[in-house]
């Protein structure tokens, strides 16, 4: 079973009276989908990283903007939502898991399934390694930033 470390970017509304309600209440619209594959030595067997055009909010929030220097004019050469999910899915492969820093990346990618009407039985356990860093290596019962994370 291989284990892929899971980081998602995504663009949110300008305000909660501009956010999609239905058929999901969409905090975040996924505009990158970036991967690590470890095999079961915990090896870095291979990459992937794909961009993904917006269809609701298409003209990058600032913060999100700033933080992950993705802009706006750079939306316009990702692939749809459903199309990055099929090469996606197509490369994690039969059997494996997910490991994402923070919940935030299992809920936004819920919805934006949902979103597109597309299935979500496929999403394999998924287990949250911040605390656990956070546990065994800061000690501080903190959120600790992944770029921070590294750095220690």
């Amino acid at each position: 079973m291989d284990t892929i470390i899971l980081d998602m970017e995504w663009n949110q509304p300008f305000s909660k009276k501009r956010m999609v309600k239905s058929p999901v209440c969409l905090t975040g619209e996924i505009i990158q989908i970036g991967v690590v594959k470890l095999d079961k030595n915990y090896c870095i067997v291979d990459t992937f990283k794909i961009m993904i055009t917006p269809q609701y909010y298409t003209k990058m929030h600032k913060k999100v903007s700033d933080l992950t220097k993705i802009t706006t004019e750079e939306l316009q050469y990702g692939f749809s939502f459903p199309a990055a999910l099929k090469y996606f899915r197509a490369w994690c492969g039969k059997e494996f898991i997910f490991l994402t820093w923070g919940t935030d990346d299992i809920t936004t990618l819920h919805a934006n399934l949902e979103l597109h009407g597309l299935d979500s039985a496929w999403i394999p356990e998924s287990y949250d390694i911040q605390p656990i860093f956070d546990e065994q290596i800061t000690k501080e019962k903190r959120q600790v930033s992944l770029s921070d994370a590294a750095k220690k």
